[in-house]
């Protein structure tokens, strides 16, 4: 699927619709918290004098100091620190204090899925808000979802402490039709087993470094 014409579902917070490096690969997908089918926008989550700054000043997300954390009644973790930089013709940097903390971070893994596959598409399904919060019955449906829909991959950038019958039944009825179920290790920087990574069916991804030891914070 390296250079080929693969649909990949990304189960997220939603994506930059507009951003020009993304915006020829995006087909339509869902947003499972409104129940709207089309290009699933991570902007949709800001309120409207943020949205004014934003369109003012910049676009830019730089935040490398923290991953989202989900509050503890919501199953889900949304793994890696947002550090895609939206619109790389602005100069500003964006007062990240202002922004919800998992801001970006649909952009970001569908800007590393454009790098590792340039040829494939990318179905956005808003599972989770930009603050980072998410609940089972969403992130269970997106599953469905991608898999009746055409997906060929899913790629899950977030993890649960604990295993899902829910979860583990939606992401079998997937592989079982054929689709690639990647999701991510963790970021705890210690040897723990987490959810969905952990099912048998999925395919466990940690985040490398440039010396092929894996960064500092993944889970192993």
């Amino acid at each position: 699927f390296g250079t080929g014409n693969a649909l990949v579902a990304l189960i997220d917070e939603g994506v930059d619709p507009n951003h020009p490096l993304l915006a020829p690969a995006l087909v339509p997908g869902y947003d499972f918290i409104r129940n709207l089918a089309g290009i699933a926008s991570e902007w949709v989550d800001l309120d409207q004098k943020l949205l004014a700054q934003l369109n003012q000043s910049t676009v830019a997300i730089l935040d490398q100091s923290t991953v989202a954390i989900l509050d503890g009644s919501t199953p889900a973790i949304l793994n890696q620190s947002t550090v895609a930089i939206l619109d790389q013709s602005t100069v500003a940097i964006l007062d990240t204090t202002q922004v919800p903390t998992a801001f970006g971070h649909g952009t970001m893994m569908a800007g590393a899925i454009r790098l590792a596959a340039p040829g494939a598409q990318i179905m956005p399904l808003k599972a989770f808000q930009a603050a980072g919060t998410a609940n089972l019955f969403g992130v269970v449906r997106a599953i469905y979802h991608a898999v009746e829909n055409g997906a060929d991959v899913i790629v899950m950038g977030f993890s649960m402490p604990e295993a899902s019958v829910e979860l583990a039944h939606a992401i079998n009825f997937a592989t079982s039709n054929g689709v690639i179920a990647v999701a991510a290790a963790g970021n705890d920087a210690r040897e723990a087993l987490v959810f969905p990574a952990g099912l048998r069916s999925v395919v466990g991804v940690g985040s490398p470094s440039p010396t092929a030891q894996g960064s500092e914070f993944y889970n192993f």
